[in-house]
């Protein structure tokens, strides 16, 4: 099944989708009731056609995490429109770390599509992944 692209057994490599759509489908496929999907970081070369500016490029190769997104609040057309504002905020949210403080926005509890914040310093003009 798609799933196990993105959790294959134990010591073995998880093999790259081969396509943004069937990414987003893995993330989605037996996802449980209530539970949000994981965007997971160990997938440069699914991403890397969408990625245009040197920035993004740099950023894309820097190390990162897996992160939890609320279900729906990302979606492979969204990516493959190529707008630099979701594929910027895509890799804050992947390369991007907890600052000690959220912005203004997502202090006011206005809801974005990760349920943590997450920035990448020096990169985006410092903005949260929430907000970009």
């Amino acid at each position: 099944m798609l799933y196990s692209l993105l959790r294959p057994a134990a010591g073995r490599p998880r093999p790259p989708p081969a396509s943004v759509s069937e990414w987003f489908a893995c993330m989605y496929d037996l996802l449980p009731a209530k539970q949000n999907p994981v965007l997971p970081t160990g997938t440069p070369a699914t991403l890397r056609p969408y990625m245009h500016s040197n920035i993004q490029k740099g950023v894309l190769a820097l190390p990162g995490q897996d992160i939890q997104f609320l279900h729906g609040g990302i979606d492979a057309g969204q990516i493959k429109l190529h707008r630099p504002s979701y594929t910027n905020a895509i890799l804050i949210r992947l390369r991007g770390s907890r600052p000690p403080e959220p912005c203004v926005r997502c202090r006011t509890g206005q809801e974005g599509p990760c349920p943590k914040y997450r920035h990448l310093p020096g990169a985006f003009g410092g903005a949260c992944a929430n907000c970009k």
